[in-house]
This record gives structure tokens, C-alpha cells and sequence, in this order.
């Protein structure tokens, strides 16, 4: 008798995880993202805020600096640009934004990242992706260590990608440009600032 009434409760049970509704995930999810929305627009940012939190961090000493920027050999030249860096300094300052990346395929040849931005305020939001070959010069496949730093570096990449789609470049630009000029000694770190002025 007992058995047979676990049984039935089992079977109900069963019967119950199989009611939920398959888009749950998605409900709850959208419900996260209208709450998120809704706080955005009762908490506008301020661009002046996020301006000085930014700056002030992406100056606070030469490393940091440094690490806002990247340059990488081509063709004989260079390419150099703002690195992922800034734009998690972007994103920790401007606020009222989603922000991520995940490594969406890997057909053997190519790790392909998606990078992706959502503007809770303006309610504005980009994806991007980015391949990165998984193959040496001769064909062979990287080892699985390699394929995981390889996605790591794709999903870097997109991710940088993405917010500087969503956060106007106007607004990025005057911080790179000062973080280039302390890697250059032509501009002084925060700390440097905060030194002279207990001085």
C-alpha cells in the first residue's frame, strides 16, 4: 500500500515538472529586464557623473592607463585602439546598462563569441560577433586549452565591441585620449594629482 501511494505521488510529481510551461525561462527573464528597465528610468544616469568616475578611473595610475589602450602589429603598421579594458570602465561608470558575452559556436575551424549591450535607458541594445581562428598555419586544430583561451580572447573582444556600439564614442574618446597621454608623460595619473594636492 505504501508503495503504491509513492508511486502515485511520484507519478504526480512528475506530471507536475512536466506542466511547466517550456517559455518559463523566458517569462522570467523578461520580467528581470522590464523591472531593470522601469529602475532606469525612475534612476536616469548623469553624464557628468559618469564622465569624472570614468576618467578618474581610467587615470588612477600608469598601468591602469596602459591597460585602456591596445596596439597590435599589421601589415607592417600597427592597429591601436581602446581596449576591453576601457570598456569595462565604461560600463562600471555609465550605469543602467547589461552587458556580457558567451562563446556561441565552435565548428572545428573557428570559435565564434557573441557580445552583447542592452541600454536600459534608452532602451537600445546590440549584439555582436566575433571569430577567431582555432587553426595554426598548417591546418591542425589547437589543443582544448588553446580553443578555451582562444574563445576567452573572441569573447573579450565582443564584448569591447558591443559597448562601444551602445555608449556614444563622443564620450569615450576624451577619456582614451587622456589615458593615452599619461602612457606618453604628458598628462599626470589621478594619484599623481591627489599627491600634489595634499602637498
Amino acid at each position: 500500500m505504501f508503495l503504491e501511494t509513492q508511486n502515485k505521488v511520484e507519478a504526480t510529481e512528475q506530471t507536475q515538472v512536466q506542466a511547466v510551461p517550456n517559455d518559463a525561462l523566458s517569462l522570467i527573464i523578461k520580467a528581470e529586464i522590464d523591472t531593470k528597465i522601469s529602475t532606469a528610468k525612475a534612476f536616469p544616469r548623469s553624464i557628468d557623473k559618469f564622465m569624472k568616475g570614468a576618467m578618474s578611473m581610467a587615470t588612477v595610475t600608469e598601468d591602469v592607463a596602459a591597460s585602456c589602450g591596445y596596439s597590435v602589429s599589421r601589415a607592417g603598421g600597427s592597429i591601436t585602439g581602446a581596449s576591453v579594458r576601457l570598456a569595462e570602465i565604461v560600463c562600471a561608470n555609465y550605469g543602467n546598462l547589461i552587458a556580457g558575452t558567451r562563446v556561441i559556436a565552435n565548428d572545428g575551424k573557428t570559435v565564434t563569441a557573441q557580445g552583447f549591450c542592452h541600454d536600459l535607458e534608452a532602451n537600445y541594445s546590440v549584439q555582436v560577433e566575433v571569430k577567431r581562428r582555432i587553426t595554426n598555419k598548417y591546418g591542425q586544430t589547437f589543443s582544448e586549452d588553446m580553443q578555451v583561451v582562444t574563445g576567452n580572447a573572441a569573447c573579450a573582444i565582443a564584448y569591447r565591441n558591443a559597448v562601444f556600439k551602445v555608449v556614444p564614442a563622443s564620450l569615450i574618446e576624451s577619456i582614451y585620449e587622456r589615458t593615452r597621454e599619461i602612457v606618453r608623460g604628458s598628462a599626470e595619473t589621478l594619484a599623481v594629482r591627489r599627491t600634489k594636492a595634499m602637498e
